[in-house]
């Protein structure tokens, strides 16, 4: 997850500067190497790197987001809900497709068929995707992509680990500690530079704090619910359940 928050910012953040469509092309061919390299993972840790690479995947949506916004004119608000709307329903379709297609086909198989449209993808949108014209100036905020980045990997990693780790040792300990201090630190970098990696004043003066929250617990329930659904159903056979 943190990753993919870092990297959909610095995608649209890029985006914004150098054109929506030409990163979109870029974070489609990411994600169908990533699915390539996760349909063929001869190892776990292989698998790990596959979807590493698809990570710019959470950068599509708000690429979308971007182009419509240009060219959809008065109708920006119905074309952005039927772009969610569709992915809503494509995302619910491929979850029970592929549950029904894994009961037939090998997992590599399967797992070919999301890396085959998204190879697919890639030509769409390169060709029949219009560019936007906008462009904003100033510099990217590394500074503040990478406080975020490492602030969340061991904020996460020690909470991830902590069950294993033990809630007192040192590495958890450490990890939470250090996580959030990075983070306290790049809130104060965010309010200080002209062109920040993401606009903490939107959220603490504007009117965007509650939707994001909202949006935060909805992105931990959806998550959240995920990994219950995992556990529930990758109990043994001989129990009835898995």
């Amino acid at each position: 997850m943190h990753q993919a928050g870092s990297l959909r910012s610095e995608e649209v953040s890029l985006g914004d500067r150098y054109g929506h469509r030409r990163f979109l092309v870029v974070a489609a061919a990411s994600v169908a190497v990533g699915s390539v390299v996760v349909a063929v993972a001869p190892t776990f840790e292989i698998l790990l790197l596959g979807r590493a690479v698809q990570g710019p995947l959470a950068a599509l949506l708000s690429l979308e987001f971007a182009i419509i916004r240009e060219r959809a004119g008065h109708s920006t608000g119905r074309a952005i809900g039927l772009l969610v709307g569709a992915v809503a329903v494509g995302g619910s379709a491929g979850l029970l497709l592929s549950g029904v297609i894994r009961q037939y086909f090998s997992l590599s198989a399967t797992l070919w068929i999301p890396a085959a449209l998204m190879i697919l993808v890639v030509p769409v949108v390169a060709w029949l995707v219009p560019e936007t014209t906008l462009r904003t100036m100033g510099r990217i905020d590394w500074t503040g992509a990478v406080l975020l980045s490492v602030g969340l990997v061991l904020l996460l990693a020690a909470v991830g680990n902590g069950s294993d780790w033990g809630w007192t040792d040192a590495r958890t300990v450490g990890g939470i500690a250090g996580g959030l201090a990075l983070l306290a630190i790049w809130v104060r970098v965010e309010q200080r530079v002209s062109h920040p990696f993401v606009d903490i004043s939107l959220m603490l003066r504007g009117a965007l704090g509650l939707p994001v929250l909202a949006g935060f617990f909805a992105g931990a329930e959806l998550f959240g619910s995920q990994a219950a659904s995992a556990l529930y159903l990758g109990l043994p056979a001989s129990t009835g359940i898995g």
